[in-house]
């Protein structure tokens, strides 16, 4: 059993308080405007995060280097001169060197100024060269990209661009690291989605349609099959999509559940298109009608994945949902993490450590600052930002706190039946109810305002 305690805070209220730990900053201060783009593992199983800040009118880069930890081994802040200046993503080199991507957009005419920049750099992040790329469409500009590693020789840039009226197309561009073009295609259809590069081929969830994977043939760009991921698993996907390889022939996708009332769903397919194995309880103990966002999703060494789902489940309050799944997409668990509710942080990225847990990395909204948090393999937090942590995951959570006529209590989808209580100051049992569903509501507006204590 599990006990909790609340107090009051507001008078008219029931509130219900938890223990805490506030993220704090792992670079810069306050006063900067950071925005955490891209996060990737080096060789050294370190982490590296790229992005851009701005600090009254000084606009620039930042590059730092974490442990698995989340503790900060080194930063670079790199003011910039160009008038915009988007850190877009960095890869590691086989000499272990770091390509660095941005996108510079010229004003006033950024429509037909702007460039792709490849920036070489050695492992203390010197950079040793750099190469503009003029993007090949005049009218216009790369309003978001992302980059995928094909050899040591090759990117894969892709992503959306706009003009003013905004007309927007998606575009395929392939690049030397040297920074020489070396194919470039615009899409038919326009949309954020994501892509997977195997066996020559590109698997692009979308682009417009998420519920549709589109195959190129990287050598040419020129389209190979479009299947219908609806008519293949026999339900939709809706919103933004994920695709990734467990293997040269398998691989999994991920993607809203729309009969599920904005549940995610995966499936592992072959690449045939045959269905090998499906999980709709993805974010099943989420909040409906809320906008649950799927941001970021890892494999470990144990063909093990790892999903990241934050999403506000009342005005200024967040929290996030981390699931692991095994390799035939069976839950092991989910937990949940809250987060201060006088602060918001926006996940962008997570990785699977190599002891079997993870690390997630986001900006803190508030503070505008990066956050680094390091999970145990059972998904407690063990590191915030480098300092170590107990903070404990939870299986299920109530909201909101306060609450005034109703409350909501989410279990994660290895609890079974359970039941609640409250108690009033004086002991006095003046609440039951069983937890039989994932979601369950409950109606308070009979009880008298004041102070309670509820176990589960």
């Amino acid at each position: 059993m599990k006990y909790l305690i609340f107090s009051t805070i507001l008078v008219l209220t029931i509130t219900f308080t938890y223990s805490q730990n506030y993220f704090q900053t792992v670079f810069g201060d306050e006063n900067n405007k950071v925005g955490l783009l891209r996060t990737m593992q080096n060789s050294q199983n370190e982490y590296i995060m790229y992005g851009g800040f701005q600090k009254d009118t000084i606009r620039g880069a930042y590059i730092v280097r974490l442990s698995q930890e989340g503790v900060v081994l080194e930063e670079e802040l790199k003011p910039i001169i160009d008038s915009i200046f988007v850190p877009f993503n960095i890869i590691q080199k086989n000499n272990n060197n770091y390509l660095l991507t941005s996108v510079i957009r010229a004003t006033p005419n950024y429509q037909t100024n702007n460039f792709i920049v490849l920036s070489e750099t050695d492992d203390d992040f010197n950079i040793l060269t750099e190469k503009r790329i003029k993007f090949p469409l005049d009218t216009m500009y790369i309003y978001d990209m992302d980059v995928r590693e094909i050899n040591d020789n090759e990117i894969l840039c892709y992503g959306n661009c706009r003009n003013d009226n905004y007309s927007w197309a998606t575009f395929l561009y392939k690049l030397s690291t040297n920074g020489d073009s070396l194919l470039f295609k615009v899409l038919p259809d326009t949309g954020n989605s994501d892509l997977e590069v195997n066996s020559n081929k590109i698997y692009f969830m979308g682009p417009q349609w998420y519920n549709e994977i589109s195959v190129y043939n990287y050598s040419n760009f020129e389209l190979d099959t479009v299947v219908r991921l609806s008519e293949t698993i026999g339900y939709p996907f809706g919103n933004m999509g994920f695709v990734e390889f467990l293997s040269d022939s398998t691989f999994v996708v991920y993607g809203e559940y729309p009969n599920l009332d904005e549940n995610y769903v995966s499936v592992l397919l072959d690449t045939n298109f045959n269905v090998l194995f499906r999980n709709t309880n993805i974010g099943q103990s989420m909040v409906h009608g809320n906008t649950p966002q799927f941001n970021a999703l890892d494999i470990n060494n144990n063909n093990e994945i790892l999903t990241a789902i934050n999403y506000d489940y009342i005005l200024n309050e967040n929290c996030f949902l981390v699931t692991k799944t095994d390799n035939e997409l069976n839950i092991i668990w989910e937990k949940f993490h809250e987060i201060n509710h006088y602060r918001k942080t926006t996940w962008f990225s997570v990785y699977a450590t190599n002891d079997g847990g993870c690390i997630m990395f986001g900006i803190d909204l508030g503070y505008n600052t990066s956050v680094a948090v390091k999970m145990a393999p059972n998904g407690n937090i063990t590191h915030i930002n480098g300092e170590p942590s107990d903070q404990k995951a939870k299986e299920i959570i109530l909201y909101p706190n306060p609450a005034t006529t109703e409350l909501t209590i989410q279990k994660a989808v290895q609890v079974g039946n359970c039941n609640v209580e409250f108690y009033n100051i004086e002991g006095k049992k003046v609440f039951y109810q069983n937890l039989t569903n994932s979601t369950t509501k409950i109606d308070i507006s009979s009880l008298q305002k004041g102070s309670y204590i509820y176990k589960i």
